[in-house]
């Protein structure tokens, strides 16, 4: 939900940007155009508490996932058959790739500590905000 300046106000999505005071030296991934399909492969990256190990893991780790369900306009959350299981649910906040034409691409956000399954939060109903907050962040004062 918007206020009068176009602000978000809530929103069910799990989603943030984060703005840095110096660029990063790597060449960024872009955001995916189209949206997910059922079937779809993606790639979930990140790292965080190993329940498998019962252990806070400091190194990054990925997997490749099969999309199961889309968002719903009630939930927006990609559903993921994930390889060996719910495993590493504490991931939230890694970006959740698909393999575009170009290379890799972000479809969606991490989110498989919120509710049941594993599971990421969409970008594709977000992308005139996400483009629209990069941008205004990239021009200068």
């Amino acid at each position: 939900m918007l206020d009068e300046q176009g602000r978000v106000m809530s929103s069910r999505a799990d989603l943030a940007l984060i703005f840095l005071e110096k660029p990063l030296e790597s060449p960024g991934i872009p955001l995916a155009d189209e949206d997910t399909r059922v079937g779809d492969s993606v790639i979930i990256a990140g790292y965080g508490y190993d329940e498998v190990a019962d252990v806070f893991g400091w190194e990054r780790r990925f997997c490749t996932n099969k999309i199961t369900r889309l968002s719903l306009t009630e939930d927006e959350r990609i559903l993921i058959e994930q390889p060996g299981g719910h495993q590493y649910r504490q991931d939230s906040g890694g970006p959740c790739l698909r393999q575009g034409e170009k290379g890799p691409e972000i479809v969606g956000i991490s989110s498989r500590w919120l509710g049941e399954g594993a599971a990421c939060t969409s970008i594709h109903g977000h992308l005139d905000w996400l483009r629209e907050e990069v941008r205004r962040a990239e021009t200068p004062d």
